[in-house]
C-alpha cells in the first residue's frame, strides 16, 4: 500500500491565485491516486510549530507513517509539483531488490565529486514505512529549525557545497550532507537518475518525445516542475 502525502503552509499564499493554483496541483495529485489506487493526504497544518517552511514536511512525513502502519510506503510530494504522466508507476521492484529504504531523484557524482547543493531534489521522494525511516527522519531533521545548533548547520553546509549561496540549513542540502558524509547510507537509499523522478520543468519539457524510454515498462515521467 502506498499513501501519497502533500500539503502547504496554513496561512493563504500571497499570491492573488497562489490559492487556485495549489487546488488545482491537488486536483492533479488525487486524480492520479485514484488511478492507482493510493491513499492521497493534504496536509496544511504545522504538527511541529519549530519546523516550518520546507522543514514541515517532515514531522507531517512521521506522522502518515505513525498513522498509517498498514501503508509500506510514503510518498512525499512537494504541493507545488504536478505529475506530468497520469498511467506513470513507481518502480517498486528496483527499489525493493536491494531493500532500499528511500528513494530521491539525484546523482553520487554531483555530490561526492562536484559536491552541489542541486546534487538531488528533496521536493519529492519515496520512503518506507519502518523503523529505519523514523530513525532517519529524526537525524535529517535535527539540522533543522528544531535543533539548537541551526544556524551552525547553516555555516558547516555552505562550507561543503560551495554553490549554496544561502546561509540557513535547508532540508534538501542537510539530506544531501547526510548522504556525504556516510556513503553506507547508499545501501538503503536509492538516488534515481535513470529518469525523471522529479524536475524542474524547464529541464522536463524538452524530453518530453523521448521520455517514455526513460524508465521501465510503457509510461512516462514522474513528478513534474514546479508551478512558480
Amino acid at each position: 500500500m502506498i499513501v501519497m502525502v502533500t500539503g502547504s503552509q496554513p496561512n493563504p499564499c500571497q499570491n492573488p491565485i497562489g490559492d487556485h493554483l495549489l487546488l488545482r496541483a491537488f486536483k492533479n495529485k488525487v486524480d492520479y491516486c485514484r488511478i492507482h489506487g493510493y491513499d492521497v493526504f493534504y496536509n496544511n497544518v504545522l504538527l511541529h510549530p519549530r519546523m516550518k517552511s520546507y522543514w514541515a514536511k517532515l514531522p507531517v512525513v512521521k506522522a502518515a507513517m505513525l498513522a498509517h502502519p498498514e501503508a509500506e510506503w510514503i510518498w512525499w510530494v512537494d504541493s507545488d509539483a504536478v505529475i506530468t504522466d497520469m498511467e506513470y508507476k513507481l518502480p517498486l521492484d528496483r527499489y525493493n531488490y536491494k531493500g532500499h529504504n528511500l528513494a530521491v531523484h539525484g546523482w553520487p557524482k554531483l555530490i561526492y565529486e562536484e559536491k552541489s547543493w542541486t546534487s538531488l531534489n528533496a521536493s519529492v521522494f519515496l520512503i518506507r514505512n519502518c523503523q529505519w525511516s523514523m530513525d532517519f527522519i529524526d537525524a535529517w531533521a535535527n539540522m533543522g529549525t528544531i535543533s539548537p545548533d541551526y544556524k551552525k548547520w547553516g555555516e558547516i553546509q555552505r562550507s561543503v557545497f560551495k554553490d549554496k549561496l544561502f546561509p540557513e540549513s535547508n532540508d534538501q542540502t542537510a539530506l544531501i550532507y547526510l548522504i556525504y558524509k556516510d556513503r553506507r547510507l547508499t545501501d538503503k537509499i536509492y538516488l534515481e537518475g535513470e529518469y525523471y523522478f522529479k524536475g524542474y520543468w524547464v529541464e522536463i519539457v524538452p524530453t518530453y518525445y523521448n521520455i517514455t524510454k526513460k524508465y521501465r515498462p510503457g509510461t512516462g515521467d514522474g513528478a513534474g516542475g514546479d508551478r512558480s
